[in-house]
């Protein structure tokens, strides 16, 4: 935690902020497709096609929602009318009749392109680059974000299951206005403007001359965010209707397994030093590139133990731990992926861009979830093996292009 009580204080509330919008959003992401698939009673094509769009455009809206920010609304304002939005949208699924659901979409589509930026530039401007303290400011932030991921499932589906779609809607939108409440209680404190930098000798502030491997984190981060999506949407499916979920009498809810991806980083921030020795030569550690290559590999072979189970024939029996395999392999490769491509694409850059470089990422995960819609959308119309098969060959031949890519540039000296 910083030193600093006004920037520790702060960075608590920020923290608390992230956590109390996460347990929401991370049960709807989790349960959205099986909220269109039972209470709206869409197909399942229909519902994961719907989900893809949804998680797309929350991510692209975020890069008009970061303009907002820098020209007209500031951190502050931006975020809170992002969990205003939020809120609202929550708050349409217990309407009745019900709400069309382009309005609820629209509404959380803009709630998430208005927070999401606005949060991490407060947290920017709490701790800017050059802060003695920023690091660990950031590594807690990652951990209340994680915390919350972990705790969304159980408890959105303990809700949901005794009080129903609405029951569970009117929780996450508390949530989220708690979440506002303890933002305006800090209102005066935190600011819009960045805070005095107290530099650090050992974190100078540089930039690195962009190069020819600038597109292959942005490839790297639409093939996963197309995997990652299948986690939401298809696998939830394939919990509630292929796996065998009674445990003495009590069926374990489909949204349960969404919290195994926080707790694996939860349990695997602290290991991950030691994975980065072992993947390391005698003579050199492994470059972000690199990393972001074997993070592409992890989310492909994520998928081949539920290619296994699917080409066992199990339809309805199936064991849960295929499952939870698979989600343990694709947050590994989430963990190598995710700050090794971000880290890349911000060395690229120099620091009057890397707003854009920003906004790019976003723009690249926003097309990964919509890619993810499309995929889910051949859940049903084609068989599980080749579902999970087509996941596979995307993940590893990705990775595979990235490489050969990777080697003809250093061949032409680029």
């Amino acid at each position: 935690m910083p030193s600093d009580p006004k920037a520790r204080r702060l960075l608590v509330a920020l923290c608390l902020i992230e956590f109390l919008e996460r347990l929401a959003g991370c049960f709807v992401a989790s349960s959205l497709v099986l909220y269109l698939n039972e209470s709206r009673h869409l197909s399942t094509s229909q519902a994961t096609r719907i989900c893809g769009w949804v998680f797309g455009l929350s991510y692209a809206a975020a890069v008009g929602g970061g303009i907002l920010l820098d020209r007209y609304l500031g951190a502050r304002l931006a975020t809170l009318l992002g969990l205003g939005a939020l809120c609202v949208s929550f708050c349409g699924v217990q309407v009745s009749p019900p709400v069309p659901l382009w309005s609820i979409a629209g509404l959380f589509v803009v709630g998430n392109g208005l927070f999401k930026p606005g949060i991490v530039a407060l947290l920017n401007r709490t701790l800017p680059l050059g802060h003695v303290d920023r690091a660990a400011g950031f590594y807690w932030f990652y951990v209340a974000v994680n915390v919350g991921g972990l705790c969304a499932p159980l408890l959105g589906s303990t809700a949901q299951v005794q009080f129903g779609w609405a029951g569970a809607s009117m929780l996450t939108a508390i949530l989220v206005a708690c979440g506002a409440s303890v933002l305006l209680s800090q209102w005066s404190a935190v600011s819009d403007a960045p805070a005095v930098i107290a530099t650090h000798p050992k974190e100078p502030l540089r930039s690195q001359r962009p190069d020819g491997f600038s597109l292959m984190p942005l490839a790297a981060l639409v093939t996963y965010c197309a995997l990652y999506a299948q986690s939401m949407s298809t696998l939830m499916i394939w919990a509630r209707d292929c796996a065998a979920r009674k445990v003495l009498g009590w069926a374990i809810p489909p949204t349960f397994f969404a919290a195994v991806p926080p707790a694996v980083v939860l349990i695997g921030t602290p290991l991950l030093p030691a994975l980065m020795r072992a993947l390391s030569s005698r003579s050199r550690k492994p470059t972000d590139q690199e990393k972001t290559e074997y993070g592409v590999v992890l989310a492909g072979a994520a998928y081949l133990p539920m290619l296994w189970v699917a080409l066992l024939g199990h339809q309805t029996d199936a064991s849960p731990l295929w499952l939870v395999s698979c989600k343990v392999i694709l947050t590994a490769g989430e963990m190598l992926l995710l700050p090794s491509a971000l880290s890349a694409l911000s060395g690229a850059a120099s620091p009057e861009r890397s707003g854009f470089v920003l906004g790019l990422s976003f723009g690249a995960q926003a097309v990964g979830f919509w890619l993810g819609g499309l995929l889910g959308a051949k859940w049903g119309q084609w068989s599980q093996p080749t579902f999970f098969a087509v996941l596979t060959v995307l993940g590893l031949g990705t990775a595979a292009a990235m490489r050969a890519g990777t080697l003809l540039l250093r061949r032409s000296g680029r």
